[in-house]
């Protein structure tokens, strides 16, 4: 699934976090913004928000 990000230029590598492993660090660009209609990450909705849609019940 990142790969599919990264491919479509939605995320991008931005550096590694400074733990065993040093994982990558992904940024959304502004290709990520334009697709979805966004003018910043602000206009997401909040991790309450997309709970309260319960996604469990769409069949």
């Amino acid at each position: 699934m990142v790969l599919q990000l990264v491919a479509r230029k939605l995320i991008k590598p931005q550096g590694y976090r400074p733990v065993p492993g040093r994982p990558t660090l992904y940024v959304t660009t502004r290709n990520f913004l334009a697709q979805f209609a966004l003018n910043s990450l602000t206009d997401l909705p909040t991790l309450e928000e997309v709970k309260e849609l319960n996604f469990d019940e769409i069949e």
